[in-house]
């Protein structure tokens, strides 16, 4: 199987968590939903029509950080527009920006497609940098570039154990056997998809390990790849 990689890179970004209610929080990473949502603004589908072409049955994807980040409370105004009132409120909001030693926040997001016109669609556009609807990390306004890597073959792991992966990590199905040295993961619960209609799909939990290795069952979904003779092992979402 061939896989398309690029990066999405900008300055800040917010993943608004729908578990958080007066305060705006925010995912470390991009969830699958904010991602099919990337591809479409790519392939330039409008919103609300993107959700039986781009979805877990017909697109393979897989996603991993690539740049230091760290995250930034500010206190938004926000204004109540109905019925011409002046009522006015302030909400806490996070977002991601780069490390200190960073200039961009950084995504690397893997990508296969069951329609290969689409696919092959997707490519060209990525090859020639355009993007037909603005690409954004989350909100907007947090307005991001695409920069494509390549198109890479992938070889899925046949072992029973998993070690050192770098994408981000679906546990639904997947076992942790044990830890190698000190290991931070963080886990978080969101949005797997849409439905027609902008149904809210199930929900799915993520991880991703910030340091450290973890020793996991192989459900297969882990796959090698490699890219500038660097191997890696990615999940599929």
């Amino acid at each position: 199987m061939n896989l398309l990689v690029f990066d999405v890179v900008g300055k800040m970004a917010h993943f608004r968590n729908i578990a958080s209610n007066s305060s705006s929080l925010t995912y470390i990473f991009p969830p699958p939903t904010t991602i099919y949502g990337i591809l479409a603004c790519i392939l330039g589908i409008p919103r609300n029509a993107y959700y039986l072409k781009l979805n877990p049955q017909t697109t393979f994807l897989s996603v991993g950080i690539m740049k230091p980040y760290r995250k930034l409370v500010q206190t938004l105004n926000y204004r109540e527009t109905f019925e011409c009132n002046n009522y006015y409120t302030q909400i806490p909001f996070e977002v991601l920006i780069p490390d200190r030693h960073s200039e961009n926040l950084c995504y690397r997001i893997y990508v296969s497609m069951q329609d290969r016109d689409m696919y092959s669609h997707l490519r060209e556009l990525l090859e020639t940098e355009r993007t037909l609807i603005p690409v954004s990390l989350g909100t907007a306004n947090f307005i991001a570039k695409s920069n494509y890597v390549g198109e890479f073959s992938v070889t899925e792991i046949p072992r029973e154990r998993v070690i050192g992966v770098s994408s981000v990590v679906n546990l639904e199905n997947s076992r942790v056997l044990g830890f190698e040295g000190h290991v931070k993961v963080v886990t978080e619960s969101m949005r797997y998809s849409f439905s027609a209609g902008r149904s809210p799909g199930r929900m799915v939990t993520l991880s991703y390990v910030q340091c450290g290795k973890i020793k996991l069952k192989n459900d297969n979904r882990f796959f090698d790849i490699t890219i500038d003779n660097n191997q890696t092992i990615i999940c599929k979402l």
